[in-house]
């Protein structure tokens, strides 16, 4: 049965992050993919080999960056402050799914 002491699934900030969530769950007697899931983000080569695999959004780093740099030049070609438009910008992602949902 779910406890209703850990929220079924949570989204950390990092897979690295979720790995110490991982540690605090097994040691509280849970089991991570069971009674409660967990998932990060960044895809790090870890969470392949931990037991179970971590489940993790894999963001594509290189169109991150690119658009980062698109966005500070657009910035830097406007003299008044606060003056460069506001812009939303959707990213690619992928989930991986592993053993800890």
């Amino acid at each position: 049965p779910r406890s209703t002491l850990f929220p079924y699934t949570t989204l950390f900030r990092s897979d690295t992050v979720a790995f110490g969530a991982l540690q605090v769950l097994r040691a509280a007697g849970r089991r991570v993919g069971q009674d409660v899931g967990l998932a990060g983000i960044g895809d790090n080569w870890a969470g392949k080999v931990v037991e179970p695999g971590l489940t993790t959004i894999r963001f594509y780093q290189r169109q991150v960056g690119q658009e980062a740099a698109r966005m500070l030049l657009q910035s830097l070609e406007h003299t008044e402050p606060d003056a460069a438009p506001v812009r939303q910008t959707t990213l690619g992602y992928t989930l991986v799914e592993r053993g800890s949902l």
